[in-house]
């Protein structure tokens, strides 16, 4: 059974322990919980703020570039140590994860990238920060459903449920596969590659700005 999809059964089976002073809740599953809430209450905080501020192309451009470098020199220099998340006396790494994934709330800020920047940054080992980061993204994704479907219902326009929830379950296999194809190939290439592309990729859009 994937690495990842264990995990996921893990903390779909503790999260709720995690609320309850009485339950005991295991250290992952706490780092989870620590680093989802952290993201989901600054992430509030901000949203107006984020929806009129950084929209322009040289921004777009220059936060692609840096924050392309920065994955970059975390890896290079970060060190690894094991099982970190493991650990539930990691909770300040993973509050500190969970903060600068609200950063990604800007244009030209890789959500992935800047939590496996703070994962590396950490000490969290390459394939530890890259899994941990993915986990991540779960509950954001349900959340930005949660919020379609409000839109969609208090829009009041008519729309079919079973085809809404048929087009969820078929993004969450597809982005479960998505993430178990790019766990592997993590392990085999550097962030290098990626840095390069962001930086192509920024100079473009500061070019066509």
């Amino acid at each position: 059974m994937p690495y990842i999809f264990i995990k996921l059964i893990r903390i779909t089976q503790n999260s709720f322990n995690f609320l309850i002073p009485s339950k005991t809740c295991d250290g992952f599953t706490k780092n989870f919980m620590v680093a989802t809430l952290a993201t989901g209450i600054l992430g509030l905080c901000l949203k107006s703020f984020a929806e009129s501020f950084g929209r322009q192309s040289n921004v777009i451009g220059f936060n692609l570039i840096v924050f392309g470098i920065l994955l970059y020199l975390a890896d290079k220099w970060g060190l690894s140590k094991d099982k970190v998340m493991e650990d539930a006396r990691s909770w300040k790494k993973s509050l500190i994860i969970g903060l600068l994934q609200v950063i990604a709330i800007f244009p030209g800020v890789s959500r992935s990238g800047i939590t496996m920047t703070g994962g590396r940054t950490l000490g969290l080992s390459k394939e530890e920060s890259s899994s941990f980061s993915f986990l991540l993204s779960l509950p954001l994704i349900v959340a930005g459903a949660i919020l379609k479907f409000k839109d969609l219902s208090d829009s009041g326009e008519s729309f079919n449920y079973t085809l809404c929830l048929i087009g969820i379950a078929v993004s969450f296999v597809t982005g479960y596969a998505t993430i178990h194809f790019f766990l592997k190939l993590l392990k085999k290439i550097e962030f290098s590659y990626f840095m390069i592309y962001r930086i192509i990729l920024g100079v473009i859009v500061i070019i066509w700005a």
